[in-house]
């Protein structure tokens, strides 16, 4: 009785862990593994830069580097030929673009804050948890909202100089008549 009862719960568990993994396995194969900026690699560039993209999912790059290239593949050794892929740059495609290919390349993006997303399907279903990467591009100086409103905090200031100064040459004209 307890050899059968302990083979009962031996059998639940593999078959539990089995059911469990068989889910999360379809979502944590594939990763982001590269990024390329004008076509070099981020890995040869620095280590540091490629862990903060790869662990924090974080990328900021300068005016300058708007043209990258997202490299995706997997961790594990499950061939991955077969599997149908589908990424958008959110705030830049209006819509989803699907691939048989890992890479996704985007140029002549403008300042600002974008989310790539990339999911992917094997034998038509798709992945529930889809890979993302938030990607920062800093603006120029004069492209910056602060640098627009500074013109009208200078001309506000010199306006104010020239009421002072006209209210001051008034009052020294009443002081001398």
């Amino acid at each position: 009785m307890r050899k059968s009862i302990l083979s009962l719960v031996v059998f639940i568990l593999i078959a539990s862990i089995t059911f469990a993994s068989s889910d999360t396995l379809i979502d944590s194969r594939i990763e982001i593994n590269d990024v390329l900026i004008f076509n070099k690699s981020i890995i040869e560039e620095s280590d540091s830069r490629h862990n903060e993209i790869i662990k924090n999912k974080n990328l900021i790059i300068t005016y300058k580097e708007k043209e990258i290239t997202i490299h995706w593949g997997t961790t594990d050794t499950v061939d991955i030929s077969n599997y149908t892929f589908a990424y958008t740059l959110e705030g830049f495609d209006k819509r989803w673009c699907y691939t048989d290919e890992h890479t996704a390349t985007y140029t002549n993006l403008d300042p600002g804050q974008y989310r790539f997303r990339l999911k992917w399907a094997k034998d038509e279903i798709w992945t529930n948890t889809p890979v993302y990467l938030d990607i920062r591009i800093i603006p120029l100086f004069w492209q910056t909202w602060w640098s627009r409103i500074l013109p009208l905090f200078i001309i506000f200031g010199l306006f104010i100089i020239i009421i002072i100064i006209r209210l001051k040459k008034k009052r020294k004209k009443m002081i001398e008549n």
